[in-house]
């Protein structure tokens, strides 16, 4: 039995650097509620933000593995741009 594909990867961008600053994973209704924690809500709030879905429609599975991929490559860049 193949599991439905309904779930999205997104990225949240600051629009002051257009940097991102939150990857997540949900199905369409979490993609579109747009408050996440104090510390999101400051960044949006203080900076602006922008929201781009990255990859989906997907199962959880792949989406769960993708944003995982994701995070861990955007740590990989920061560290590489702050050196």
């Amino acid at each position: 039995m193949e599991e439905n594909k309904e779930f999205y990867v997104y990225v949240d961008y600051r629009l002051d650097t257009n940097l991102p600053f939150y990857v997540g994973k949900g199905k369409e209704g979490r993609v579109k509620l747009l408050k996440r924690n104090k510390k999101h809500q400051w960044i949006a709030r203080n900076f602006g933000m922008k929201r781009e879905i990255v990859c989906g429609p997907m199962t959880n599975k792949e989406a769960m593995s993708e944003e995982v991929r994701l995070i861990a490559e955007l740590k990989n860049f920061f560290k590489i741009w702050r050196s």
